[in-house]
């Protein structure tokens, strides 16, 4: 091979690598991204839960004071 065609393979070469290594550097900072909205989306749910049930709790209590103000 010439040195020519040599460096212009080299270069080829490295350039791949390069491209390839950002592929995987973009895959990973995805994968890490989507994970914490992932998580982010259950901890959201999980409150929305806590406030609802917080919420039927706050509800029954106020029953139960108006019942038992009837009784009386």
């Amino acid at each position: 091979m010439s040195d020519r065609l040599h460096l212009a393979l080299r270069s080829k070469l490295a350039a791949g690598l390069v491209t390839a290594g950002i592929v995987l550097l973009v895959g990973a900072i995805s994968f890490w991204a989507v994970s914490r909205a992932v998580k982010a989306s259950r901890e959201a749910e999980h409150i929305t839960e806590l406030l609802l049930e917080q919420e039927r709790l706050t509800s029954g209590l106020a029953d139960s004071e108006t019942a038992a103000q009837g009784f009386e």
